[in-house]
């Protein structure tokens, strides 16, 4: 019974090593590390922090409001989660670098439902989250840039459905984003165009063909 206990135990060290995210096992109040997986040794820049407590493995999280978290879990026992959590971490060059985790803190309970440490699972979100953010900064200087065309300016879905029109198009048809897309703007139109309007836009989403 040992010898399996040990097996098993070997073999979820084993899975958890190999793990795609941040793993870590604290045990106590003081919250000691007893499991550090591979991705979060190189999260700390290859510091192997096994049998040290967490404010001596990780200094750098000091004034981060980590150690806080960790302790009320730990008291309370409940779990905490974050999106995009910031903290300032070592970069290959040991200076801190801000990174930004989806962060889970899992309180983890005896036989008697006492709290005897924390399973913590992070994933670096970072460089997923700077490139949404380059990509929102690019699209507000789009649509700024398009919105000052004096022309209306229409943007579709494959499927004909638009997804976006310019400043212009509200301001000459009276109506508000939420009438227009993606079919109100056909209510813009006058009834005797429609049928040719729909007609001709079917046809060159079907073939693609210019619409003119």
């Amino acid at each position: 019974a040992e010898r399996h206990r040990a097996a098993e135990r070997e073999r979820l060290v084993n899975l958890y090593e190999q793990a795609p995210g941040v793993i870590a096992m604290l045990e106590g109040p003081e919250h000691v590390f007893v499991l550090s997986n591979k991705a979060h040794r190189e999260l700390l820049g290859g510091r192997d922090v096994i049998g040290m407590t967490i404010r001596e493995g990780q200094p750098e999280l000091e004034g981060q409001g980590t150690y806080e978290l960790l302790d009320r879990v730990y008291a309370t026992g409940q779990p905490y989660r974050n999106a995009s959590m910031p903290l300032m971490l070592p970069g290959p060059d040991g200076v801190l670098e801000e990174h930004l985790l989806d962060l889970v803190m899992q309180p983890v309970f005896d036989a008697e439902g006492r709290t005897i440490g924390i399973f913590s699972q992070a994933t670096d979100v970072t460089e997923r989250a700077r490139t949404e953010m380059r990509l929102r900064e690019s699209e507000a200087r789009f649509r700024a840039l398009v919105d000052a065309v004096p022309s209306i300016v229409w943007f579709a879905r494959p499927d004909g459905g638009l997804a976006y029109l310019n400043d212009r198009w509200y301001e000459y048809t009276g109506q508000a984003e939420e009438e227009s897309l993606p079919d109100g703007w056909r209510s813009a139109v006058h009834p005797s165009d429609l049928p040719r309007t729909d007609a001709d836009w079917a046809e060159a989403i079907r073939t693609g063909t210019p619409y003119r």
